[in-house]
């Protein structure tokens, strides 16, 4: 029993910035988790380092395929599985270092059980999934000679748990957020828009990176949602992603931007002078 999906150049590439995302000064452990969304034809794919929070969702053109016996059935089940970003990040990087018309004509990234036709449940506060195994691509170069060359580790599925919880619960909180922000106009909507935001510069730019990947000149909306920044598009790259949104947390100071409002107050005065 497995899951697949194409994997195109650009679709690596993009998996690859999501293991960068991860990257993180402290030592706090840090995961990807890859979600298969049977029922929407979607693998979705979270990451973060705490304070950058990415979802990109693939299955614009290639839809994740669930196999059983070589062949492809119907199935209703979202899979979850978690993924430690630095072997991730060695697989995708290996596999960039060969031709794109290579790696768009055999790459398939596929998500299959080690102990035949079996699945194993997941069950978080308010979702259930199920799980496999093993997550490998399965590339084939020189001739079709090599066949699954770059594999991720399997972990013990279980023990993820909290890891698959925790994100479950900052969409959750997120998506709350968002709907009482939605539902402010007027006074109250400028009321609630901070006129200075302490936006720490580089989780911004991976943010922005992620969105602006293999050419992708849609425009990225960006909304303010209660101490965070939401960025989100609909994708018309060269890629297999259909959506992206980030969640960029905002830093929180102790000051309020007077102290550098009333510096450059004083040189206009000084100017006006």
């Amino acid at each position: 029993m497995k899951i697949e999906i194409k994997m195109d150049y650009n679709d690596v590439k993009v998996i690859r910035e999501l293991c960068n995302v991860t990257k993180t000064k402290s030592n706090k452990e840090h995961n990807l988790i890859f979600k298969w969304d049977m029922v929407n034809g979607l693998l979705i794919v979270h990451a973060t380092n705490s304070y950058v929070f990415n979802t990109v969702e693939f299955g614009k053109k290639y839809y994740p395929k669930f196999i059983i016996d070589d062949a492809v059935r119907d199935n209703e089940y979202t899979y979850a599985v978690v993924v430690k970003p630095e072997h991730m990040l060695v697989t995708v990087r290996e596999i960039l270092k060969h031709k794109k018309s290579t790696v768009d004509e055999t790459c398939k990234l596929v998500l299959e059980s080690a102990e035949g036709n079996v699945g194993r449940l997941i069950e978080t506060e308010g979702e259930s999934y199920q799980t496999m195994d093993n997550l490998y691509f399965d590339f084939q170069f020189d001739e079709g000679s090599h066949l699954n060359m770059y594999t991720i580790p399997p972990r013990t599925q279980r023990n993820d748990y909290n890891w698959i919880h925790a994100v479950d619960s900052v969409l959750d909180n997120f998506v709350r957020d968002l709907i009482e922000r939605t539902k402010l106009n007027g006074v109250e909507y400028l009321n609630v828009t901070p006129d200075v935001m302490f936006v720490d510069v580089e989780q911004y730019a991976i943010a922005t990176k992620i969105m602006n990947m293999n050419d992708d000149m849609r425009a990225t909306k960006i909304r303010y949602v209660k101490n965070n920044l939401y960025l989100w598009k609909s994708c018309m790259s060269d890629d297999n992603v259909k959506n992206k949104e980030a969640i960029v947390m905002l830093m929180k100071h102790n000051t309020t931007g007077e102290e550098l409002l009333t510096k450059y107050l004083s040189k206009v005065e000084k100017v006006k002078a």
